[in-house]
This record gives C-alpha cells, sequence and structure tokens, in this order.
C-alpha cells in the first residue's frame, strides 16, 4: 500500500513538472509569436547616449549646451596634432573618450590625456562627424550615403545603405533614444533604427533646416519654417509653422524654437501655438542656445550676446571687445550653470560666466577653428580644421 502511495506520488510531481514546462513553453512560444508579428511593432530597449557631445549641436535636441560642466580656470593639459582634414564637428563618448572625423575617411578615439585608444578607416569619403549613440557605440554616414556602425572598441559592426545615391552637400543628423538616428539632406529624411531594427524614410515639401525626435515621433523643420512629425507608421503631418524663413531650430521640452533674422519665434508641439518671444529690427540673429532655468543667449552680428528669459524678456545684452576688430562669434556652447564658451573667427576663445563676464582664453586662437567640444566634466577640446588639438582643464590629467 506504501508503495502504491509513493508511486503515486512521483507520478503526481512527474505530471506537474511535466505542466510547469508546457505552460513555459507555451509562454515562450506566445512570446516569440508576439515579437515576430509584423503586426506587432517591436521595441528594442536601449538607453541614449550619455555622452558630453552628441551632435554639430553637441545635444540631440540641438540646444548647444552639453551635459558636462566646464571648468572654472582652464588651461592646456595636453595639445597634439591629428591628420587633416577633419571631418565635420568633434564628439564624445559616454567615457569621455574623444571621437575624431579625420584623414576624409578615418575615425580615431583619443583618451583622456590625448593617446590614441584605437582608429579604424571606413573605406570610403565621411560627409560629417561622428554620432554617438547607445552602448558607447557611433554611427558614421559617408559622401556615398551609407551608414556605417562601429562598436565601442573601434570594430565595423555594419554597413547599411541609405535613401540617397551620394550627399552632395553635409547631411544633418541626430540620435534617438532607441540607439537609432534621423538623417537628413536635402528634402528627405531617413529614421534609422538600432542595430537589428528597421526604420523608415519620408519626403517633405521644404529642405529640411533641423530633425529631432519628440515623444518618439520625427520632428523635421524646414527651411521656409514648416513643420512636420511622423510616426512609427504613416506619412509625416504638416502641424503648423513659424511662418517665416528659420536659421537655427531647437527643441526645449515641448516646445520649438526658431531663429529668423530678427526674432525669435516658439511653436508648442502640443498646442500648435506659434508666438513671437522676442524681435529686435537692428539686430542680425545668429544663433541660440539654452541656459539654466529655461533661460536663452541669442548670438547676433557684432559680437552681441543678448540673454532671456523663458518667456523672451531680455534680461540683459552684452557687446564682446571682440566687436571692435571687426571679429564675429562663431559658435556657442553652454553648461547648465550658465557658463559658456564662444568660439571665434580667427582668434581666441572666449569664456562667459554664469554671471556674464567675460575673458578671452590664452593658448586658443585658430586659423580655421572648430566649435569647442566638451569631453567630460571640467574639461573640453578645441580643435583646428588643419589637425591641431588642445584640450583644457582646471584638474590634474
Amino acid at each position: 500500500m506504501r508503495h502504491a502511495e509513493r508511486a503515486e506520488r512521483r507520478t503526481g510531481r512527474v505530471l506537474a513538472a511535466l505542466g510547469a514546462a508546457c505552460g513555459a513553453a507555451l509562454v515562450l512560444s506566445s512570446g516569440t509569436a508576439r515579437a515576430t508579428d509584423p503586426k506587432i511593432a517591436l521595441r528594442l530597449e536601449s538607453a541614449p547616449s550619455r555622452s558630453a557631445a552628441v551632435t554639430a549641436r553637441i545635444d540631440s535636441n540641438g540646444t548647444n549646451q552639453t551635459s558636462a560642466l566646464f571648468p572654472e580656470r582652464p588651461s592646456i593639459v595636453w595639445q597634439t596634432r591629428i591628420t587633416p582634414p577633419l571631418v565635420g564637428e568633434l564628439a564624445a563618448d559616454a567615457e569621455g573618450r574623444l571621437l575624431i572625423a579625420h584623414a576624409s575617411d578615418r575615425l580615431t578615439a583619443l583618451d583622456a590625456v590625448g593617446h590614441t585608444v584605437w582608429s579604424v578607416r571606413v573605406g570610403a569619403e565621411l560627409a560629417l562627424g561622428p554620432l554617438p549613440v547607445a552602448g558607447g557605440r557611433s554611427l558614421l554616414v559617408t559622401r556615398d550615403a551609407h551608414l556605417v556602425r562601429v562598436s565601442p572598441s573601434g570594430a565595423i559592426e555594419g554597413r547599411e545603405t541609405l535613401p540617397w545615391a551620394a550627399f552632395d552637400q553635409t547631411p544633418l543628423a541626430t540620435s534617438t533614444l532607441d540607439g537609432g538616428a534621423i538623417i537628413a539632406a536635402g528634402s528627405a529624411l531617413a529614421r534609422i533604427g538600432p542595430r537589428g531594427a528597421s526604420g523608415y524614410e519620408a519626403r517633405l515639401p521644404d529642405p529640411i533646416r533641423a530633425v529631432f525626435e519628440w515623444r518618439g515621433a520625427t520632428v523635421a523643420v524646414g527651411n521656409a519654417g514648416t513643420i512636420f512629425t511622423r510616426a512609427a507608421a504613416g506619412d509625416p503631418t504638416r502641424v503648423g509653422s513659424f511662418q517665416t524663413p528659420v536659421r537655427a531650430v531647437a527643441l526645449v521640452g515641448e516646445r520649438l524654437f526658431g531663429l529668423a533674422r530678427s526674432e525669435l519665434l516658439t511653436f508648442d508641439l502640443v498646442t500648435k501655438e506659434r508666438r513671437i518671444v522676442f524681435g529686435d529690427p537692428s539686430t542680425e540673429l545668429r544663433d541660440l542656445a539654452a541656459l539654466t532655468a529655461g533661460r536663452l543667449r541669442l548670438v547676433a552680428a557684432g559680437a552681441l550676446l543678448i540673454d532671456l528669459e523663458p518667456g523672451g524678456h531680455e534680461l540683459g545684452r552684452q557687446r564682446l571687445p571682440l566687436a571692435e576688430s571687426g571679429g564675429e562669434l562663431a559658435s556657442i556652447v553652454t553648461d547648465r550653470t550658465g557658463r559658456a564658451l564662444l568660439g571665434t573667427t580667427g582668434s581666441t576663445l572666449i569664456q562667459v560666466t554664469p554671471q556674464g563676464d567675460s575673458a578671452a582664453l590664452p593658448d586658443s586662437s585658430c586659423l580655421d577653428p572648430m566649435r569647442p567640444t566638451p569631453v567630460r566634466d571640467a574639461r573640453f577640446v578645441v580643435a583646428c580644421r588643419s589637425g591641431l588639438l588642445r584640450a583644457f582643464s582646471d584638474r590634474a590629467r
């Protein structure tokens, strides 16, 4: 009798195990079916790049603001030369390594002391600088319209054909939160998924000035100021317009900021409301950058800086001494404290404190300057298109 009871218990345990295994198999097979069902979107989870300099306009929203903090009293900590010409703007990866596209077809990573970590040739002329994405990877775009994926160790992971025959002009590019990118040239754009995921192509009636990701959708702004969005499926939809040509565009929260010749305009992507928040017919606006607490700094002709509160009220303006010699401001980069670095045409870099005090940075002059590139807290690099690189910091190596 006891033997029969033990046998019955063993049989029950076996059947329970088989039932659990079958249940798990059903769950897994159901999950696999859902993941490969073409009617159900597949989302590849990934973290956005934590780079201090992602795009030519520093972050993926085009605000000219870095996530790093600038040093308060910078001086040169290293200097080196790299094979010219430098292509596009420099970038930094999440580890604080400097990424440089140069010598027409090469991507090189430098460490914190300016030593080469790795260098790779892509076999085709590059069209713009590197675009850091999630996982320490970088994307490169070539003149013959190919996308090259580069691993954190400098290995080429893959090449993909883009929907252009070739690039006659420098394309636009920004990273997306899923580890992909949006690339635009002329009136066409392509949304590139992370590795292993497909994207899409779209064409607009207006040449594209700027592209962004907003709430998972693609936002494109045309040169004439028209604004389009495109969700994961469907065609681009016109959602509004700045109603004037724009020179620069930034995305801050839910609002697009468009810089016209003498006006700063906003367009709320939620309410679809357009506003003129600043206007001065006597100024020629060149660029804009985000400061702290929603404030903005405008760059105008004549080496003029104009600070605005979030609503557009002018807080103050400052004409830099550079204007006396006919110099102009070529670029602006800010950190989250409001400290700024201003690139100039053929002169030294200018530092501006959060309080508005300005001073030239010794040993930073360059005849062919690029915009300064923050790489990590308390460190940035000043580069010349001809290949000279100088790193500045107020900390030891």
